[in-house]
């Protein structure tokens, strides 16, 4: 089946097989009909097999945080989806859809792991091809994430935080395929034990040692994930920095308009004093507690009309006893009396959709990054002022 070669050979596991041994796939595989406007697999379905398109077109949906269908793309004849379930055998993390008739050529996990037990010298290019696409899909998958997410953060104004934020998510990334290529290693070992039972010791062997490699690779893996792990971002974050306040504004703008769904509008204001007065912190916890505030005013105050948020910043006292007074209120719908003592508490939410951690988080930073107080007024169907009390010298923060 020359075409089933061809389409193979455009698979990322597959590429460098010679012709001798795509055809031992395209044999292990069977052709699928799906009838147009119908349901390939949903997202959240077990993953089994590896999908070619023969002829027709597919859309790949996924899933917004509102638990809305979103499309992604489309794929047609020669295209591919579905071939991490070969090595992974987890869940599909998307929807693909019909648009029309469709004919694929599958290969299932099974089938794969079989040839792969039958043919142990394929075993070091798949493991070559896999390590490769490793590399490649998770930083595909990163990118989409922020994308879904609408976090576009400019990289010359996020520096060391947009780099610490990109490790830890490569690092969470990576441990998923590594435990799923632990599971294929035993597999692989169980099969190696099968072949001895059978008598086939020199294949065996050959397996066993193939296995070996694998496992080192691994293992130096997890070793670079965990030298990974010492570029801690709370390390970063717990460096003291001069903070100009117009370029913090400036960035925080940038940030929330990258990162919202909605962007209000932003009014923001300085007195002369505090605008001319540096602040000694931590600029990206600082960042992290607006986001909060801002996201908070849009999922709350603002759900379901437009407004903007007023950011008011003061220099208040004198010497050694200066602090500053930044101010955020919104025109919105407000928070009922009974319901204001709690506001603060986690997990606490008149919101069912909402995790009701945004203000507990927030007043605990406040509390410990910027060594200051948080105080919370509001009435009802008026709006809410979030008053953010802080020296101009923030304690020197420990882990």
């Amino acid at each position: 089946m020359p075409n089933i070669q061809t389409l193979l050979q455009q698979v990322p596991f597959f590429s460098d097989f010679p012709a001798h041994k795509l055809d031992a796939l395209s044999t292990a595989g069977v052709i699928r009909e799906v009838p147009g406007q119908s349901l390939v697999f949903n997202e959240g379905d077990v993953a089994t097999e590896l999908f070619l398109i023969l002829d027709g077109e597919v859309e790949v949906l996924g899933q917004n945080p509102e638990g809305e269908k979103v499309f992604l793309t489309a794929l047609g004849a020669g295209q591919f989806f579905g071939e991490l379930a070969l090595a992974d055998g987890g869940l599909r993390t998307a929807t693909v859809w019909a648009r029309t008739a469709c004919r694929f050529f599958t290969l299932s996990r099974e089938q794969f792991i079989q040839l792969l037990s039958g043919s142990p010298e394929l075993l070091s290019e798949v493991i070559s091809a896999i390590s490769q696409k490793i590399r490649t899909a998770n930083r595909q998958y990163f990118d989409e994430q922020l994308q879904k997410q609408r976090v576009q953060f400019k990289m010359e104004q996020m520096q060391r935080q947009t780099t610490a934020r990109m490790v830890s998510g490569v690092i969470r990334e990576l441990h998923h395929p590594l435990n799923s290529f632990r599971k294929l290693s035993e597999q692989l070992d169980l099969q190696m034990n099968q072949l001895i039972l059978a008598g086939q010791n020199s294949q065996a062997e050959t397996l066993g040692d193939l296995n070996t490699d694998f496992i080192s690779g691994m293992n130096r893996m997890d070793l670079l994930l965990q030298s990974f792990k010492s570029i801690s971002p709370d390390e970063v974050f717990a460096q003291l920095e001069t903070v100009h306040w117009p370029a913090f504004w400036q960035e925080l703008q940038a940030i929330y308009q990258a990162s919202s769904f909605r962007s209000l509008k932003l009014d923001i204001d300085m007195t002369t004093a505090a605008a001319n007065h540096s602040w000694k912190g931590y600029p990206h916890r600082l960042m992290e507690i607006m986001m909060h505030l801002l996201l908070n005013a849009e999922q709350h105050a603002y759900r379901d009309t437009d407004g903007a948020i007023e950011i008011r910043l003061a220099l208040l006292g004198e010497g050694h006893h200066q602090l500053f007074n930044l101010i955020v209120r919104d025109r919105g719908k407000g928070i009922a009396a009974e319901h204001l003592p709690a506001v603060r508490d986690p997990f606490f939410s008149t919101d069912p959709d909402a995790t009701g951690l945004g203000l507990a988080v927030t007043d605990n930073l406040v509390s410990t990054a910027l060594g200051g107080k948080m105080q919370i007024d509001s009435t009802l169907n008026q709006g809410t002022e979030v008053k953010l009390l802080f020296p101009v010298e923030a304690p020197k923060m420990s882990y």
